[in-house]
């Protein structure tokens, strides 16, 4: 999807000038309806330990389960849906 590769660029260029503040890691489902994968990486970066995570839903109702863990966890969820 060119508008999440352009957010994706712009995400990786802010972070560039700004390397010694914070690490990016940029994930993605191929398939917007590939939900089950989309949950599957939240629960991968709460497990890396990431501070953050910024999500476009695929489904914002079924993410809930996921993202309230990542909550849960102490990781700050910023939807961007």
């Amino acid at each position: 999807n060119e508008f999440f590769a352009t957010m994706a660029e712009g995400a990786k260029k802010h972070q560039s000038e700004h390397s010694d503040q914070y690490e990016l890691i940029v994930n993605g489902i191929k398939d917007e309806r590939d939900l089950s994968r989309q949950a599957a990486l939240i629960e991968e970066m709460v497990s890396a330990g990431v501070k953050a995570i910024v999500v476009a839903p695929a489904d914002s109702k079924a993410l809930v389960p996921a993202l309230r863990r990542a909550q849960k966890a102490g990781v700050i969820v910023i939807n961007i849906d």
